[in-house]
């Protein structure tokens, strides 16, 4: 069976800079690739948002009672249950604990990180 890829991108984000908890400005996506993945080659993207105490990684992170995404992932397409897709999957945690998805004078503009830096 192909696998596919999972790719960490890191970069810093001008929308977060200067946020009122000072949470950091250059934040990491992880990035799940299907087998036989190419730019050339367009494939549904999906956006993956985890609950409020979660980040991005936590999808990809092995456990010992299911599967991690990637895995879930590689076999669902492989078995053609899924059709190949990309899945992108942000951190937005801070410095209370959680992640979060909206902008806030309190925590910072993460809903414009999502709309303005990450879909795109």
């Amino acid at each position: 069976m192909s696998e596919g890829t999972v790719r960490i991108i890191d970069r810093e984000s001008e929308v977060l800079k200067g946020n009122p908890l000072g949470d950091p400005s250059r934040r990491k996506t992880w990035i799940y690739l299907p087998p036989g993945f190419s730019p050339d080659k367009k494939v549904p993207a999906l956006l993956a948002l985890n609950g409020f105490t979660g980040n991005g990684a936590m999808f990809f992170n092995p456990s010992p009672l299911s599967e991690d995404l990637k895995s879930r992932l590689d076999r669902l397409i492989g078995s053609g249950a899924c059709p190949p897709c990309m899945v992108v999957a942000p951190d937005c945690f801070t410095k209370v604990g959680g992640s979060q998805y909206l902008n806030s004078t309190a925590v910072g503009r993460y809903q414009d990180y999502l709309i303005q830096e990450i879909i795109p």
